[in-house]
Protein backbone atom coordinates (compact mmCIF):
# COMPACT_ATOMS: atom_id res chain seq x y z
CA UNK A 1 0.00 0.00 0.00
CA UNK A 2 1.34 3.43 -0.94
CA UNK A 3 0.27 6.94 -0.11
CA UNK A 4 1.29 10.13 -1.88
CA UNK A 5 2.97 13.07 -0.18
CA UNK A 6 2.46 16.77 -1.09
CA UNK A 7 5.37 16.61 -3.47
CA UNK A 8 3.68 13.84 -5.38
CA UNK A 9 6.10 11.16 -4.30
CA UNK A 10 4.77 7.91 -3.09
CA UNK A 11 5.65 6.84 0.42
CA UNK A 12 5.09 3.44 1.99
CA UNK A 13 2.32 3.33 4.54
CA UNK A 14 2.29 0.79 7.30
CA UNK A 15 -0.94 -1.18 7.27
CA UNK A 16 -3.12 -0.77 10.33
CA UNK A 17 -3.85 -4.13 11.89
CA UNK A 18 -7.38 -4.64 13.20
CA UNK A 19 -7.68 -5.06 16.94
CA UNK A 20 -8.27 -8.43 18.53
CA UNK A 21 -11.80 -7.34 19.39
CA UNK A 22 -12.46 -6.60 15.72
CA UNK A 23 -11.17 -10.01 14.67
CA UNK A 24 -13.20 -11.82 17.30
CA UNK A 25 -16.30 -9.80 16.45
CA UNK A 26 -16.05 -10.77 12.78
CA UNK A 27 -15.27 -14.45 13.28
CA UNK A 28 -18.72 -15.99 13.23
CA UNK A 29 -18.10 -18.81 15.73
CA UNK A 30 -16.56 -16.37 18.21
CA UNK A 31 -19.02 -13.55 17.62
CA UNK A 32 -21.60 -15.04 19.99
CA UNK A 33 -18.90 -15.63 22.60
CA UNK A 34 -17.82 -11.98 22.37
CA UNK A 35 -21.42 -10.81 22.71
CA UNK A 36 -21.95 -13.01 25.78
CA UNK A 37 -18.68 -11.83 27.34
CA UNK A 38 -19.69 -8.20 26.77
CA UNK A 39 -23.13 -8.78 28.31
CA UNK A 40 -21.60 -10.59 31.32
CA UNK A 41 -19.07 -7.80 31.86
CA UNK A 42 -21.90 -5.26 31.87
CA UNK A 43 -24.00 -7.34 34.26
CA UNK A 44 -21.03 -7.84 36.56
CA UNK A 45 -20.49 -4.07 36.70
CA UNK A 46 -24.19 -3.54 37.48
CA UNK A 47 -24.19 -6.24 40.19
CA UNK A 48 -20.95 -4.97 41.74
CA UNK A 49 -22.48 -1.51 42.05
CA UNK A 50 -25.36 -3.04 44.04
CA UNK A 51 -23.23 -5.20 46.38
CA UNK A 52 -21.70 -4.17 49.70
CA UNK A 53 -18.05 -3.10 49.24
CA UNK A 54 -16.66 -5.95 51.36
CA UNK A 55 -18.21 -8.61 49.12
CA UNK A 56 -17.55 -7.17 45.64
CA UNK A 57 -14.08 -8.65 45.19
CA UNK A 58 -15.43 -12.13 45.91
CA UNK A 59 -18.22 -12.09 43.30
CA UNK A 60 -17.93 -12.84 39.59
CA UNK A 61 -20.67 -13.06 36.95
CA UNK A 62 -20.15 -16.57 35.56
CA UNK A 63 -22.95 -17.07 33.07
CA UNK A 64 -26.46 -16.51 31.80
CA UNK A 65 -28.97 -19.32 31.48
CA UNK A 66 -32.15 -19.28 29.45
CA UNK A 67 -34.69 -21.02 31.67
CA UNK A 68 -37.04 -22.19 28.91
CA UNK A 69 -36.45 -22.30 25.20
CA UNK A 70 -39.26 -19.91 24.29
CA UNK A 71 -39.27 -17.64 27.31
CA UNK A 72 -37.49 -14.41 28.11
CA UNK A 73 -36.60 -15.63 31.61
CA UNK A 74 -32.88 -15.51 32.26
CA UNK A 75 -30.91 -16.65 35.28
CA UNK A 76 -27.66 -14.93 36.17
CA UNK A 77 -25.12 -17.31 37.72
CA UNK A 78 -22.74 -15.69 40.19
CA UNK A 79 -19.61 -17.42 41.43
CA UNK A 80 -18.56 -16.40 44.93
CA UNK A 81 -15.17 -17.34 46.36
CA UNK A 82 -16.30 -18.49 49.81
CA UNK A 83 -19.43 -19.48 51.70
CA UNK A 84 -19.56 -16.43 53.99
CA UNK A 85 -19.74 -14.07 51.02
CA UNK A 86 -22.20 -16.41 49.28
CA UNK A 87 -24.51 -16.26 52.30
CA UNK A 88 -24.37 -12.45 52.28
CA UNK A 89 -25.06 -12.30 48.54
CA UNK A 90 -28.01 -14.71 48.89
CA UNK A 91 -29.50 -12.40 51.52
CA UNK A 92 -29.55 -9.45 49.16
CA UNK A 93 -30.53 -11.27 45.93
CA UNK A 94 -34.15 -9.95 46.04
CA UNK A 95 -33.02 -6.31 46.22
CA UNK A 96 -30.40 -6.88 43.51
CA UNK A 97 -33.07 -8.40 41.24
CA UNK A 98 -35.38 -5.42 41.82
CA UNK A 99 -32.60 -2.96 41.04
CA UNK A 100 -31.62 -4.86 37.88
CA UNK A 101 -35.26 -4.87 36.79
CA UNK A 102 -35.47 -1.09 37.30
CA UNK A 103 -32.36 -0.75 35.13
CA UNK A 104 -34.11 -2.67 32.32
CA UNK A 105 -32.43 -6.04 32.70
CA UNK A 106 -34.21 -9.24 31.66
CA UNK A 107 -32.72 -11.21 34.58
CA UNK A 108 -35.52 -12.99 36.49
CA UNK A 109 -33.42 -14.99 38.95
CA UNK A 110 -29.92 -15.21 40.35
CA UNK A 111 -28.09 -18.38 41.33
CA UNK A 112 -25.19 -18.08 43.74
CA UNK A 113 -22.55 -20.78 43.67
CA UNK A 114 -19.44 -21.10 45.79
CA UNK A 115 -16.41 -21.40 43.54
CA UNK A 116 -13.21 -21.21 45.59
CA UNK A 117 -10.57 -19.03 43.96
CA UNK A 118 -6.84 -19.26 44.02
CA UNK A 119 -5.83 -18.51 47.62
CA UNK A 120 -3.23 -15.96 46.56
CA UNK A 121 -5.94 -13.83 44.87
CA UNK A 122 -8.68 -14.31 47.47
CA UNK A 123 -9.06 -11.20 49.67
CA UNK A 124 -10.51 -13.35 52.47
CA UNK A 125 -7.59 -15.80 52.52
CA UNK A 126 -6.24 -16.48 55.99
CA UNK A 127 -2.57 -17.30 56.27
CA UNK A 128 -2.30 -20.31 58.59
CA UNK A 129 1.48 -20.38 58.82
CA UNK A 130 2.72 -20.49 62.42
CA UNK A 131 3.85 -17.10 63.66
CA UNK A 132 6.41 -16.38 66.31
CA UNK A 133 4.80 -14.90 69.39
CA UNK A 134 6.04 -11.51 70.38
CA UNK A 135 3.71 -10.81 73.31
CA UNK A 136 5.53 -9.92 76.51
CA UNK A 137 4.15 -9.57 79.98
CA UNK A 138 4.80 -6.34 81.84
CA UNK A 139 6.78 -6.45 85.09
CA UNK A 140 3.64 -5.40 86.99
CA UNK A 141 1.67 -8.24 85.42
CA UNK A 142 4.40 -10.73 86.29
CA UNK A 143 4.44 -9.51 89.91
CA UNK A 144 0.64 -9.75 90.21
CA UNK A 145 0.52 -13.28 88.81
CA UNK A 146 3.44 -14.33 91.01
CA UNK A 147 1.61 -12.98 94.10
CA UNK A 148 -1.53 -14.87 93.00
CA UNK A 149 0.41 -18.11 92.51
CA UNK A 150 1.91 -17.75 96.01
CA UNK A 151 -1.55 -17.53 97.59
CA UNK A 152 -2.91 -20.65 95.86
CA UNK A 153 -2.76 -24.17 97.26
CA UNK A 154 -1.04 -26.81 95.16
CA UNK A 155 -3.37 -27.36 92.19
CA UNK A 156 -3.31 -27.55 88.40
CA UNK A 157 -4.05 -23.79 88.31
CA UNK A 158 -1.01 -22.99 90.49
CA UNK A 159 1.18 -25.27 88.31
CA UNK A 160 -0.07 -23.55 85.12
CA UNK A 161 0.60 -20.09 86.57
CA UNK A 162 4.12 -21.09 87.66
CA UNK A 163 4.85 -22.54 84.20
CA UNK A 164 3.60 -19.35 82.51
CA UNK A 165 5.66 -17.19 84.86
CA UNK A 166 8.78 -19.26 84.19
CA UNK A 167 8.23 -18.93 80.44
CA UNK A 168 7.81 -15.14 80.59
CA UNK A 169 10.75 -14.57 82.94
CA UNK A 170 13.21 -16.20 80.50
CA UNK A 171 15.31 -13.60 78.61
Amino acid sequence: MRAFTRSGRSAPVAPVAPSLTDWLGRAEPLERLMQTATVLAGLQAQVHALLPPGVRASVCAAGLRQEHTHSNEQTLVLHVTHSAAAARVRQIVPSVLQALERQGSRITSIRVRVQPADASRDPWHVDNRPRTKTAQMTPGGLASLSALADTLEDSPLKAALQQMLAHHRQP
